[in-house]
């Protein structure tokens, strides 16, 4: 696409999407400005939203963030297509998945096993899809749904060791099962990471 007519909309567009980008990645100006090769007055200039970078600059801006150029000038909403089509396969948003991107090139550089392998050990963990499962109780449970588990709880320890055990359970004792079930499927996953001690 030819940028020729850009108007005040897009300098301001462009000079928050840099500002939210740059924030993003918890650069200050001169930082972003070393990255870019370009002066701490023409980042804060951009951010004034009273001036564009040239074609060049605006493919570099959008290379180093792995963003499109008609992201960065408001032209499209999508940040880069590939990774929203990867986002929307995992059913990810893409902040997930250039997060994950940004870790895998951080800790790919300080170890010799990269991030994408030791996420794959995570997840194939049999432990993985209970710790998720008990992750997204607490995320989406209503207080109704707390207290229908609690009845049900209840029903069945009263029906059981009968009724002199009836409304002993509380929902604060479910919530209390369930973290102590997350933590317990936590503490196996790190357990499958640690290797047992060599015997000669």
């Amino acid at each position: 696409m030819l940028y020729t007519h850009i108007n005040k909309e897009e300098y301001i567009m462009f000079s928050e999407r840099l500002k939210k980008l740059r924030d993003e990645k918890g650069l200050t100006q001169s930082q972003l400005a070393h990255e870019l090769c370009i002066s701490n007055k023409t980042i804060s200039v951009y951010e004034k939203g009273t001036s564009l970078p040239t074609i060049d600059t605006l493919e570099r801006i959008a290379s180093y963030f792995d963003v499109t150029v008609d992201y960065l000038i408001g032209y499209s909403d999508e940040r880069n297509p590939e990774i929203s089509n990867i986002a929307s396969k995992l059913y990810l948003s893409q902040e997930a998945i250039l997060i994950l991107k940004q870790m895998a090139e951080q800790i790919n550089l300080s170890t010799d096993e990269p991030l994408t392998s030791t996420l794959s050990k995570v997840i194939v963990n049999p432990h993985f899809n209970n710790f998720l499962s008990g992750l997204s109780t607490f995320a989406s449970y209503t207080e109704q749904d707390w207290d229908n588990m609690r009845k049900s709880l209840d029903k069945n320890l009263s029906d059981d060791l009968g009724s002199a055990y009836k409304n002993n359970i509380t929902q604060s004792m479910i919530k209390s099962m369930v973290r102590s079930q997350i933590g317990n499927e936590i503490d196996s996953i790190i357990d499958s990471f640690i290797e047992p001690p060599t015997t000669e």
